[in-house]
């Protein structure tokens, strides 16, 4: 047994929270966790199946997380409310990703030596390998990779939003940025056209969906654990605050040189008129 420095070694909820929500910039990301006991320590054999199984794929697909249970739930404890877990900073989690729908795996595994694997795909929670069965494993995960959820499985607290994820993307789990900003005017009621966000509002958009560093792409499993079920329209704005202000000067703008064309009278256009004057008599 022991720690591989490629993988992520996790000893806080939080952390183990925003490692299985994080993806990559393809919108699919796999997650082979090792839920290891304090006293044994992670399982060698599996860090070491885990890079030919990201050589089977592609490189930065799947990833490995190495969970010390015991410093896990230590740090859970510490932040038990009479609701379950409590943390202020915890930010944004997927139902699979929260501490409470975890601590019971860490709790079984923190006094057994045999491995413990759980596997997800974008934050959410697909199996659990009892022992490091790697071919099984590798197996799996292939499947997995090949697989994708329907836009329905991510936004299934959200049927409102589905149904407007659904008439501009049809049964797509992604699309591009730009793609992406230009449904956030249709979805706002907003003409298909709109004022480029600033700077500041493409970094709040990109840290509230976690989104990777190049920003190309906007999967679903992004969006869905901001959204919750709140209403589009009121959420994205709540985010990028003076937007709809913006956008009704832009529309403003972009009236002015049809007002102003429609003043002009052309020589062609003069038209001789008489002012009929109405005399008592």
């Amino acid at each position: 047994m022991g720690r591989d420095h490629r993988a992520s070694h996790i000893t806080t909820c939080r952390r183990l929270t925003a490692s299985l929500n994080a993806t990559n910039a393809d919108g699919v990301l796999i997650s082979i966790v090792d839920v290891f006991s304090g006293v044994w320590g992670p399982c060698s054999v599996l860090a070491h199946a885990v890079t030919d199984i990201s050589a089977a794929v592609l490189l930065g697909e799947v990833r490995l997380l190495q969970v010390n249970a015991t410093a896990v739930l230590k740090d859970y404890a510490a932040h038990l409310g009479e609701d379950g877990f409590v943390d202020a900073e915890l930010g944004e989690a997927a139902p699979d990703t929260h501490p409470d729908a975890f601590v019971g795996y860490l709790e079984e595994q923190e006094e057994r030596s045999r491995p413990q694997i759980l596997l997800y795909k974008n934050g959410v929670f697909k199996e659990r390998v009892l022992g490091c069965e790697t071919p099984y494993i590798r197996q799996t995960v292939l499947g997995l990779r090949k697989s994708e959820e329907p836009p329905s499985h991510y936004l299934r607290h959200n049927d409102r939003f589905l149904e407007q994820w659904m008439r501009q993307f049809g049964g797509d789990t992604s699309c591009s940025l730009a793609e992406f900003l230009q449904a956030v005017n249709v979805w706002c009621l907003y003409s298909d056209k709109g004022p480029a966000l600033t700077h500041a509002e493409q970094s709040a958009v990109a840290a509230a969906f976690a989104l990777p560093a190049d920003r190309s792409v906007v999967h679903l499993s992004h969006i869905a654990p901001w959204l919750g079920d709140r209403p589009f329209e009121r959420a994205i704005l709540e985010l990028l605050g003076d937007y709809d202000e913006r956008y009704q000067v832009w529309v403003a703008e972009q009236a002015k040189p049809a007002q102003e064309k429609s003043k002009k009278v052309h020589p062609q256009d003069k038209r001789v008129t008489f002012e009929v004057a109405v005399v008592d008599d």
